[in-house]
């Protein structure tokens, strides 16, 4: 007897249930259980793929046009690759550098995801690259002292917060073309976080007046991360020019009696003490040294900007002693102000202070004399005091060193 028969044999002896009718029976069926377990699942699954496709398509359309919102570019990543070429395309020619950093951040964020791949990465970096010199494009011919130059270079929307790919997992090198020193035309070491270059051109290294250009090249490095790989960058260059007519004092303002009186109010002294009860001391030559010198405190803003030496008078003995200097932006000083400590100058004093004999206390005090030279040097200076600044007389003792 084959099971067909004996199923009905069965069912005619009421040893095996009927089933039931309608739907009741239909769904108490193990077989049609199964069907419909298999049916919800794909239909939720899928359903719930189409709701997310949705919502990635509305995300990527929210970032059409130039000034997207923030906000949206903000949510761009947690909808994977679907808005990459948009965060590019903002990246590369949003006309807002808020717009721009924001989605270099985005995309920083899916790199850290393992999101893009690794030439997404290196057009990332490439395309995201800042480079700022901080110099000037005309200086006087008659400078002769060296020229300092800082060039910054790195991703500035990489942020240390985790989220994304922070600075420290690219490590830079460069080298400086340009600048007639062989030591800058070869490539450094390696560092990791930010890119910075600091280097000094000497005018008589360019007798003639320009214009000069000097060329940041520039090389990057990923480091802990999953894909390793190392890219050269565009060179940036950098164009200036020595000017046979500009004077040195060019950028001296005219004096005025309230400008003076406001700045001389704004400068004073300041107990400059050490920790831990240990003093501290600056030189004053072979034999004498300044045991915890007074430090000059600057109050802002200033209605000229200040590039001057600061130099030490010392009742009782001839000549003023170099300690420092003070080259700041007048109008970028906030009303906390800064505090300028004294410094040893070397090779300054070598021989001995005249008129001061011996060890002790005695009074001294400031004087701030414009430097034509550190004006120059540092590219934010635009209008400087021309005049000497003074502070009040103060106790100050006096050491064998």
């Amino acid at each position: 007897m084959n099971t067909a028969v004996w199923l009905l044999a069965q069912v005619g002896r009421r040893r095996l249930p009927l089933p039931e009718s309608g739907w009741t029976g239909w769904l108490t069926d193990s077989r049609n259980g199964v069907f419909v377990v298999l049916a919800l699942a794909l239909f939720l699954g899928g359903g719930r793929k189409v709701f997310q496709a949705m919502r990635a398509r509305k995300a990527v359309a929210e970032l059409e046009g130039d000034r997207p919102n923030l906000a949206a570019i903000s949510e761009a990543p947690s909808h994977g690759r679907a808005a990459v070429m948009e965060l590019f395309r903002l990246l590369g020619s949003s006309s807002d550098r808020t717009i721009r950093d924001a989605a270099g951040q985005a995309l920083a964020v899916l790199w850290k995801a393992d999101e893009l791949i690794p030439e997404e990465e290196q057009a990332l970096v490439t395309r995201g690259l800042v480079v700022n010199w901080f110099a000037r494009r005309r200086y006087p011919r008659s400078l002769d002292p060296p020229i300092p130059i800082v060039v910054e270079f790195g991703l500035p929307f990489l942020a240390r917060d985790g989220v994304g790919v922070g600075p420290d997992s690219l490590e830079w090198s460069y080298r400086i073309l340009g600048a007639n020193r062989a030591s800058l035309e070869t490539f450094g070491s390696w560092v990791p976080g930010e890119g910075r270059a600091a280097f000094m051109v000497n005018p008589r290294d360019f007798p003639t007046n320009g214009p000069h250009r000097l060329v940041l090249h520039a090389r990057v490095r990923t480091t802990g991360l999953t894909t390793i790989w190392e890219r050269e960058l565009p060179q940036v260059p950098f164009s200036f020019e020595f000017d046979p007519i500009l004077n040195l004092d060019a950028l001296f303002t005219l004096p005025d009696a309230s400008r003076e009186a406001a700045i001389i109010d704004a400068i004073s002294l300041v107990q400059w003490g050490s920790n831990a009860g240990e003093s501290e001391y600056v030189s004053l030559g072979e034999e004498f040294a300044l045991r915890n010198p007074p430090a000059l405190r600057i109050l802002g803003p200033l209605p000229c900007d200040l590039a001057h030496a600061m130099v030490l008078e010392i009742e009782g003995a001839s000549g003023p002693i170099a300690i420092g200097d003070v080259v700041l932006v007048g109008n970028k000083l906030s009303q906390q102000g800064v505090v300028v400590k004294c410094r040893s100058m070397p090779g300054f004093q070598a021989s001995p202070l005249q008129g001061l004999t011996c060890p002790g206390k005695s009074r001294g005090r400031l004087v701030l004399t414009p430097d034509a030279h550190r004006a120059w040097a540092n590219p934010e200076i635009r209008s400087v005091w021309p005049g000497s600044l003074a502070t009040e007389w103060t106790t100050i003792e006096v050491v064998r060193q």
